[in-house]
């Protein structure tokens, strides 16, 4: 879109400041003015009838899960967490994974190595600290 001349490329600078904060925002907002993203979990259609947007999947529309132990909650959580990370790694070139310091990103990060060094593969993994002290 921004090849386009006709689009603008003006900032959009709530969108940088929510970046710049790890404040997720909405979703939607880009770091430019008037493009969007879609809302998550949403998908546009485009035909000769029309352009509409509709939402595809909400947490609300899954069904409670009942199993028989602890053990078997942990295991139906691994199985689809592991195949959710092995579904994000593919590229033409070596992965990488960014550590934030928190459990979900570390949690990926050991997931994704050990599906990697299966392969014989490895995993570059990426961080940053602050300069200063940062619980000012």
């Amino acid at each position: 879109m921004l090849a386009l001349e006709a689009i603008p490329k003006k900032p959009e600078l709530l969108r940088i400041a929510q970046v710049l904060t790890s404040w997720p925002g909405d979703g939607v907002l880009t770091g430019y003015k008037n493009i969007l993203r879609l809302p998550p979990a949403h998908r546009m259609v485009i035909s000769y009838e029309g352009i509409w947007i509709d939402q595809y999947w909400s947490p609300a529309d899954v069904p409670e899960l009942h199993l028989k132990s602890d053990d078997a909650y942990i295991d139906a959580f691994m199985e689809v967490f592991t195949q959710a990370v092995t579904a994000r790694l593919r590229s033409h070139s070596q992965i990488g994974v960014t550590l934030s310091g928190g459990l979900d990103s570390g949690s990926v990060t050991a997931v994704a190595a050990d599906i990697l060094r299966k392969r014989g593969e490895n995993l570059m993994a990426f961080t940053a600290t602050p300069h200063s002290d940062p619980s000012r």
